[in-house]
C-alpha cells in the first residue's frame, strides 16, 4: 500500500468520482457528485482546497482511502478534515494511518481541527478520542410533505426563486453568514447539474437579498426524499419569519418534484436553527455523532 499526496499522482477525476461516491453510499448526509465538472467545482477548484494536503492510499493503482484538509483562514483558523474509505477496505487501519499523517502536517497557525464523521470513517473515532478530540452531535429532522402549512410572507419582504443575476449576491451573503469562500460558479453548477435538481429560494427587501434556502432532489434514484441543503438569513433580518417562509416554499417545490418527505440537519447546539425547524413542522429523526473537534485556543 502506498500513501501519496494527490499532487504527486496522475489522478483520473472520473475514477476519483466513482471512488468518493461509492465510499459514501451509506452516508445519509452525502449528496453525490453528479459529474466530473461538479467534482472539480466543489472540490478541486474550491479556494480552500490544497492538493498537497490531499492524501491517498493506493493499491494496484486504485485509491482505496483518502483524506483531504481544507484550511479556512478566517479567524479562528480551522483545518477541516474529510476522510473516505472504500467499503471493502474498512477496518484495516487505513483511517488511522491517514489521520495521524495529516495531523503531523499541521502547524501552529491552526486554531481548530475539525474531522467530519460518516458511517464509512467511524473506525477513526476511537483514535480521535484518544487524541483529545471532542465529539459533537448533529440532529437530523424530517418533514412529512402531506402536512405543509401555507407560506406566510413577512410584511415588507419578497420570497421567490432566485434569478441568475442574483447568484453573485447570494454567494456574498453565504460567505458573510458562514465565513466561507464559496464562489458564484458553485451555485450555477448546482442549478445546471441535471443529476441533482436544485431550487434556491431567496428573501429580498428593497431589492437586497437578505436570506436564501437551497432545496435538492437526487433525480437518479427512486427515492421520494428531498433535502434542505442550506439556509441562511442575514443577522439583522432574523426572527421575522423569513427563514420559515423560505423553508415552506422549498417544501412546496420538493413536493411538486414527487417527494413525500424532506430532511434537514443542524448541529445539536444550534438552538436558533433547532427552533426554526420545529416551528416549520420538522420532527427529530435521529441524533448522531457528526464532528470530532479539537481546539488549540487557550481558554
Amino acid at each position: 500500500m502506498k500513501l501519496e499526496r494527490i499532487g504527486d499522482t496522475h489522478l483520473d477525476h472520473r475514477e476519483y468520482l466513482e471512488f468518493i461516491n461509492d465510499a459514501n453510499r451509506d452516508n445519509v448526509d452525502w449528496v453525490p457528485f453528479g459529474s466530473v465538472e461538479s467534482l472539480r467545482t466543489f472540490l478541486f477548484l474550491y479556494p480552500d482546497y490544497d492538493p498537497s494536503k490531499h492524501l491517498a492510499i493506493i493499491v494496484n493503482k486504485a485509491i482505496v482511502a483518502d483524506l483531504f484538509m481544507k484550511i479556512h483562514s478566517v479567524k479562528p483558523v480551522v483545518a477541516e478534515i474529510a476522510l473516505n474509505i472504500a467499503r471493502d477496505w474498512r477496518r484495516r487501519g487505513l483511517g488511522e494511518r491517514l489521520l495521524s499523517t495529516a495531523l503531523g502536517m499541521l502547524d501552529q497557525s491552526i486554531d481548530v481541527i475539525r474531522i467530519i464523521l460518516s458511517p464509512g470513517n467511524r473506525e477513526i473515532l476511537q483514535f480521535a478520542k484518544d487524541s483529545s478530540f471532542t465529539v459533537l452531535t448533529q440532529v437530523d429532522f424530517t418533514h412529512d410533505l402531506r402536512l405543509i402549512e401555507p407560506v406566510h410572507t413577512p410584511p415588507g419582504y419578497n420570497i421567490q426563486p432566485v434569478k441568475t443575476d442574483q447568484l453573485e449576491e447570494v454567494t456574498f451573503l453565504r460567505n458573510q453568514i458562514f465565513g466561507t469562500v464559496h464562489r458564484e460558479e458553485e451555485l450555477k453548477t448546482l442549478i445546471e447539474e441535471g443529476a441533482i435538481s436544485t431550487n434556491i429560494i431567496i428573501a429580498t427587501v428593497y431589492g437586497e437579498v437578505v436570506g436564501y434556502c437551497i432545496g435538492e432532489k437526487d433525480t437518479r434514484t427512486p427515492s421520494k426524499e428531498g433535502l434542505i441543503a442550506e439556509i441562511g438569513v442575514k443577522q439583522e433580518h432574523r426572527r421575522k419569519g423569513i427563514g420559515k417562509a423560505m423553508l415552506l416554499m422549498n417544501l412546496d417545490w420538493l413536493k411538486s418534484k414527487g417527494c413525500n418527505r424532506v430532511t434537514i440537519n443542524s448541529k445539536s447546539d444550534n438552538t436558533r436553527a433547532l427552533r426554526l425547524y420545529e416551528a416549520s413542522g420538522f420532527n427529530i429523526l435521529r441524533v448522531k455523532e457528526k464532528i470530532a473537534e479539537k481546539s488549540r485556543i487557550a481558554r
